[in-house]
């Protein structure tokens, strides 16, 4: 299956997926990385588990991670099995990208059109103002700019799509012989997130 990043983020900002709300954007996405060859993982925040954590508030009340879906996809590159040339190495080198799936609510009085209905705009300075929460100023709706606008789009929801398309071509590279992985091998993991807002 091939992967369009536009259309990867496109479709992720069309999520309304602010705190509490991620589950259906996590499960998408963790169908998604399966289709595209990524060994898939999901969870759900353990509030028992948080409350362990010497950075959770004293007053748990004033936070609730119940339900709150996060996915991992994972992809192992060259010889992951530690049976590398090097002994001192037996396990893959492993890279983490990371991203979340969660978005500040979006007044709609502060848009010019539907912020969960993304549009490609040539006007980049309006819509970097727009994803801050302002009126976009060109008051252009064309479809065929290069600037996603979009709740999301800027945090963090296009980060995601790059990350998926960095793990990607890294793979496609190894395969094609223009990358040449570590011994013993390399293991990308993509995760996508609920919690940072």
């Amino acid at each position: 299956m091939s992967f369009e990043m536009r259309a990867f983020a496109e479709r992720l900002c069309r999520f309304r997926s602010t705190a509490g709300e991620e589950r259906v954007a996590a499960e998408w996405v963790e169908t998604r990385l399966a289709e595209l060859g990524f060994e898939t993982y999901a969870w759900d925040a353990d509030p028992e588990l948080l409350a362990t954590h010497p950075s959770f508030p004293d007053d748990p009340d004033d936070i609730d991670v119940t339900g709150r879906r996060s996915v991992a996809g994972v992809l192992e590159i060259g010889a992951v099995d530690g049976k590398g040339d090097d002994p001192a190495r037996d396990d893959p080198l492993t890279v983490v990208l990371n991203g979340h799936l969660d978005v500040v609510p979006a007044e709609a009085a502060s848009w010019s059109s539907d912020p969960f209905d993304p549009v490609w705009r040539s006007d980049e300075g309006g819509a970097l103002d727009r994803e801050r929460g302002g009126d976009d100023p060109s008051g252009a709706d064309e479809d065929d700019g290069e600037t996603l606008t979009a709740r999301g789009a800027a945090d963090m929801k296009s980060g995601v799509a790059a990350c998926v398309g960095a793990a990607l071509d890294v793979r496609e590279a190894a395969a094609n012989g223009t990358f040449d992985p570590p011994e013993p091998g390399l293991r990308i993991v993509v995760e996508a997130v609920a919690g940072e807002e």
